[in-house]
């Protein structure tokens, strides 16, 4: 690495963002017609999936681009050598964009961060990058990593590759030509394990990127062999694109002096069971009238749209939707291709396949999810996207709209989530020309902004439709398309597209099965139903599963009583394939979105290996935009995979956070307990979009994350880290046990004094003030601002209705005669109801002022209104009685009655919502990430207790055994248990 390190700093002169040149640090250089670099780099083509083509076409792109790169980056140089470290610059108008080049950076690290545990899976592969493979493997290759250049971190430039004569195998010049055939079908298998079923093969072009010089003669036996091969692996060959050659498939020639025969071929296995067709799952988004549901409709039933909406209707699932055309939930649509490439369709003209013919004729399956475009629905489409796991996003721009709306939203999402996005430019048989000339110019300046980074490719061919598929593993591409709907014109180029993209994703069969559930159904004589997406391992029919976690964060026990895959019936589900489970003695009302199936625990298991679930939990997140700052307290919509679920942030690593700042966040689900896994990605927004992250520990404690704060404040003055951060906060695991027994003895020996004092509360009292005095001071500061703006309110009535009663003119009367005045004299009367008026305004003023910085105070605007409005009405009465002898009716007391009683209940049912049971938190019992042991473990000895805690406060596993009160009662306090089954 230090040898690559150095040959590229000799040979670079200019910085720029193009190739990465190390996965631990974020590098980029410019080559600059390098061609030395180039052609060093284009040996690592067979192990990087490094095309050179695409590296030129980089290059060449990005010099054509606007000079704003140059700008920001002189900028940026010029900073760096004039000021001094830890100095604020004054801001630029390129540093305006720091949320979009924040976004960037930080979706790499992310990336970055979840592929550290597969950096064996990585090196293995590389070792074993020959072509004797024959097992079908379930772990990624380096295709599939999207990091083109990690690998060289284990190759030096001056390693050497080894040569495959793939030229005497295809040609068949070796002597024994069974032994050149099964090395060749070898060959070929690997490809096709390592495509997932499929493989794309470039014949005519060795692995290191030399030409074969094949004439026609040899591309006829070459292609023969590779079909005798495919056939003996149970495969079909379909040529996709040919150079030289001629035919339905043949390209212009791309370089005058290369005259050889090559081309591109398609090679498919034909699946052997239901479960082994290729999946691929895209999500359709775009703006409100984009034409979602319309092309999809198209695409999958092959007719073309009338224009007034006849394609869509077969997607719409309520009645609404089809009256007013938009969709407002996720809909599902699949489309079949067989071994040849060919769309599986029915031979009855108009006819639309069921689900079951598809995927029994079909060897690979692209499966749509159609979301919601409109505003309103977008809590359904961010659930859509993050829920379905989907392996591409396909967004859909109107051609007379341009990219507006939700179209940005969506496409921002779909960039931090590291979707790769791909874009279809609809109705452009209606559109003015030099519209669709602005679309596509706003198009292209968007994807190549720092915040998403894309090089627009337009298709407007099919030898592009091909070459841009096979390199649609580099994330920096973006297809775009232009079809109609109506014409039919771009379509056959969209299905070509969707025939040859190659698989996405990294999902682990050998893994503990988990599986999320996004959807329920209660289906008549099967019972309860629950569909997902298998995240890891493998399920079959009939295995006992546990679903959860309910309210109290507990686990079912159930079984699989069957598995349907695109509605049939099949005996496993692996991981990355969607799903549908029906659940022995389970009701639909106890099955929810965002559960998860878990395998059932045997008897004997250790309380370390049960199921755990989180109430609160710790995250690296980044802010995208908001208009002020955020700090605690703060309460948006959490998206976690299937769980949405309004999260409340409970402590920042720093005082507070604005848009593109990345911090540690500690955040708090207001509901119910959920099951997390760490490296996760989270999504929450108020409304739009505001941010996302990464899970980076479970559970919350205050001292380690205060300390991790402080470290980080100490890192940067201006609250950010040059590197990100690795080390997660809370895992302050490493503690010695002598330390966290005195922990444990100094909560249960202060329990009395230990009294969580929130944010904003008044100052603690002293030991000699009196027993009220200390009540009073130990209320949070909002009790008492929002009583102050009830007492205020009453006086400010009292004084306008002093401006109009005869009480006033009495007390202006007996001012006039203590001045020796007339007694009806109405400068006096005037001047008195002007003074009464006067402390009207003044004290409506400060009601209002008071009742502001109450809500700002306080964690809940209904409590606080609550406590205002009482204040006010028990203010009023009193002073009605002293003021204007007014008597209190009996039904004033009803309604002070039931003021009390509703302050009672709306603050206990918040308590236990944010706090837990008792509404306090750190009022000794168990602590926030103490474990609840299991009766078991106890049996065995290793109870990890003191001596002297409880002995009645275990979960047991037996459910005819009565579980004690007061392990409900730490459920609902949140806390991190192990789940009773």
């Amino acid at each position: 690495m230090a040898d690559a390190a150095d040959d590229v700093g000799s040979s670079v002169s200019e910085p720029l963002d193009l190739v990465r040149l190390s996965l631990d640090e974020i590098v980029f250089v410019k080559l600059r017609g390098d061609r030395e670099l180039k052609g060093r780099l284009h040996a690592y083509d067979s192990h990087c999936n490094l095309i050179l083509g695409e590296v030129e076409e980089t290059i060449y792109s990005i010099e054509e681009d606007d000079e704003e790169g140059e700008e920001i980056m002189k900028t940026t140089k010029k900073h760096d050598t004039t000021q001094p470290m830890g100095t604020r610059i004054k801001q630029t108008p390129q540093e305006r964009r720091k949320g979009e080049l924040a976004l960037s950076d930080f979706a790499d690290y992310v990336e970055k961060q979840q592929q550290k545990s597969r950096t064996k899976s990585i090196s293995m592969a590389t070792s074993n990058s020959g072509y004797t493979s024959s097992n079908r493997s379930t772990h990624p290759s380096i295709a599939e990593e999207h990091d083109e250049l990690a690998i060289i971190d284990h190759l030096g430039l001056s390693d050497t590759l080894d040569q495959v004569r793939l030229k005497e195998w295809l040609l068949d010049k070796s002597e024994d030509d069974a032994a050149t055939l099964q090395q060749l079908t070898g060959l070929v298998r690997a490809r096709i394990d390592g495509g997932h079923g499929e493989a794309l093969f470039d014949l005519g072009v060795e692995d290191n990127g030399e030409s074969m010089d094949f004439t026609r003669q040899d591309w006829d036996v070459a292609l023969g062999r590779i079909i005798e091969a495919a056939h003996t692996l149970k495969s079909d060959v379909r040529v996709l694109l040919t150079f030289n050659v001629g035919g339905a498939e043949e390209a212009e020639t791309m370089h005058a002096k290369d005259l050889s025969c090559h081309g591109k071929l398609l090679i498919r296995q034909t699946p052997a069971t239901l479960e082994d067709v290729i999946e691929t799952r895209i999500a359709v988004v775009g703006n409100v009238d984009a034409g979602k549901s319309t092309m999809l409709g198209v695409l999958v039933k092959g007719g073309l749209d009338d224009g007034r909406g006849k394609a869509r209707v077969n997607l719409f699932r309520h009645k609404h939707e089809i009256e007013s055309g938009r969709t407002s939930s996720v809909g599902m649509e699949i489309m079949g291709y067989d071994t040849h490439g060919d769309i599986v369709t029915s031979s009855i003209p108009g006819r639309k396949l069921t689900w079951g013919e598809i995927g029994t004729r079909s060897a690979k399956v692209i499966s749509f999810t159609d979301l919601a475009g409109h505003e309103k629905y977008l809590r359904t489409t961010v659930f859509g996207l993050l829920s379905s796991s989907p392996n591409y996003c396909l967004l859909m721009v109107a051609a007379n709209n341009g990219l507006i709306g939700m179209s940005k939203e969506h496409l921002g999402i779909a960039l931090a989530l590291n979707v790769p996005v791909m874009i279809v430019i609809t109705k452009i048989d209606i559109c003015p020309p030099h519209i669709l000339e602005q679309t596509i110019t706003q198009l292209t300046r968007i994807l190549k902004s720092p915040g998403a980074r894309k090089i627009p490719v337009f298709i407007k061919s099919h030898a592009e439709t091909v070459t841009t598929a096979t390199q649609f593993v580099s994330q920096r591409i973006c297809p775009i398309f232009q079809v109609s709907n109506v014409t039919g014109e771009g379509l056959p180029f969209v299905r070509t597209f969707l025939n040859i993209l190659p698989h996405h994703g990294y999902y682990d069969a050998d893994a503990s099965f988990e599986f999320h559930v996004n959807d329920t159904f209660s289906v008549p004589f099967v019972g309860t139903v629950v569909s997902g997406v298998v995240k890891s391992g493998v399920i079959h029919s009939g295995d006992n599963v546990i679903i959860g976690p309910d309210s109290l964060g507990q686990f079912t026990t159930t079984a699989i009583k069957s598995i349907e895959r695109k509605r049939i019936q099949v005996p496993v589900a692996a991981a990355g394939q969607s799903a549908s489970f029906a659940l022995k003695r389970v009701r639909r009302k106890e099955v929810r979105k965002g559960m998860v199936v878990l395998p059932a625990p045997l008897p004997n298991t250790p309380s370390s290996a049960m199921p755990r679930v989180h109430r609160e939990f710790v995250a690296e997140v980044l802010i995208l935009s908001h208009a002020t700052t955020i700090r605690p307290k703060y309460q948006a919509m959490l998206h976690v995979g299937p769980v949405s679920q309004t999260c409340a942030i409970v402590d920042i690593d720093r005082e507070f956070i604005r848009t593109g700042d990345r911090a540690m966040v500690a955040f708090r689900f207001v509901q119910r307990p959920e099951f997390l896994t760490v490296g996760e990605r989270i999504l929450f927004r108020e409304g739009r979009t505001k941010g996302l992250g990464i899970v980076k520990s479970l559970g919350y404690e205050a001292e380690s994350f205060l300390k991790q704060g402080a470290a980080n404040a100490s890192t940067n003055t201006d609250g950010h880290s040059d590197s990100p951060p690795v080390a997660s906060l809370g895992d302050d695991k490493g503690k010695g046990k002598e330390e966290e027994d005195k922990r444990k003895q100094a909560m249960r020996d202060s329990t009395h004094k230990r009294l969580k004092v929130e944010e904003g509360s008044l100052p603690p009292p002293s030991p000699d003030e009196m027993s009220i005095l200390r009540v009073l001071w130990r209320q949070p500061l909002w009790i008492v601002l929002a009583v102050s703006s009830g007492a205020c309110a009453a006086l400010n009535g009292v004084f306008a209705k002093l401006t109009t009663t005869a009480l006033t003119s009495n007390l202006s009367a007996a001012i006039a005669s203590f001045l020796s005045l007339d007694a009806h004299n109405k400068i006096v009367d005037l001047a008195v109801r002007g003074f009464f008026f006067g402390m009207n305004l003044l004290f409506n003023a400060a009601m209002w002022a008071l009742f502001t910085a109450a809500l700002t105070k306080g964690d809940s605007t209904t409590r606080v209104s609550i406590v205002n409005v009482s204040a006010n009405f028990v203010v009023t009465a009193l002073l009605g009685w002293v003021v204007f002898g007014e008597r209190l009716p009996p039904l004033w007391w009803v309604g002070a009655g039931l003021l009390a009683v509703g302050n009672v209940v709306i603050g206990r049912r918040e308590e236990v919502e944010i706090h837990g049971g008792d509404g306090l938190d750190e009022m000794g019992g168990v602590g926030e990430d103490e474990e609840i042991l299991l009766e078991d473990e106890t049996a065995e000895g290793n109870t990890g207790r003191d001596d002297d805690d409880d002995e009645g406060s275990l979960i047991e596993l037996d459910e005819s055994r009565p579980t004690d009160k007061t392990d409900q009662f730490r459920l609902q306090q949140g806390e991190d248990v192990d789940a009773p089954i």
